[in-house]
């Protein structure tokens, strides 16, 4: 695949993604009890600021982990990844603490995470599948 091809792709998947998300958010609201927590230190500060921005009701599936697994399938297919394999391996890592940092800071029970994954993996292979290579470019 080219770059514009990846772009494209990703930027499809993405929005397929949020479409799913967002139907789950509404039709399935899925809260997670969070324990109240002090203003004690910066990072207790900075979590509390997140959470207000970030309510408890989009909770199932993980559109942090959706998003992350999302571009680490993607950026997989880049020539620059292809060459390199550490970078592959940086944005698994990455993705990986994104999935258990949402548990650490219990933001989401484990079913959240295992769905985001497996809807990161249903988007990218579906994007996949129906590829843009046929598409004529505009010049």
């Amino acid at each position: 695949m080219i770059k514009r091809e990846i772009f494209i792709s990703t930027f499809i998947a993405l929005l397929i993604a949020t479409a799913v998300l967002s139907l789950f958010y509404v039709s399935f609201p899925a809260f997670y009890p969070r324990p109240p927590i002090g203003n004690d230190t910066i990072s207790e500060w900075l979590l509390n600021l997140t959470r207000i921005a970030d309510g408890a009701h989009n909770t199932f599936p993980s559109g942090h982990v959706t998003f992350s697994w999302l571009l680490t399938f993607f950026i997989g297919l880049t020539n620059y990844a292809k060459k390199h394999t550490w970078i592959k391996l940086a944005y698994i890592a990455w993705a990986a603490l994104i999935s258990m940092s949402t548990l650490l800071l219990k933001q989401h029970f484990i079913i959240d995470v295992v769905s985001g994954i497996i809807l990161a993996t249903v988007c990218y292979f579906l994007v996949k599948h129906f590829s843009f290579e046929r598409v004529p470019t505009t010049t």
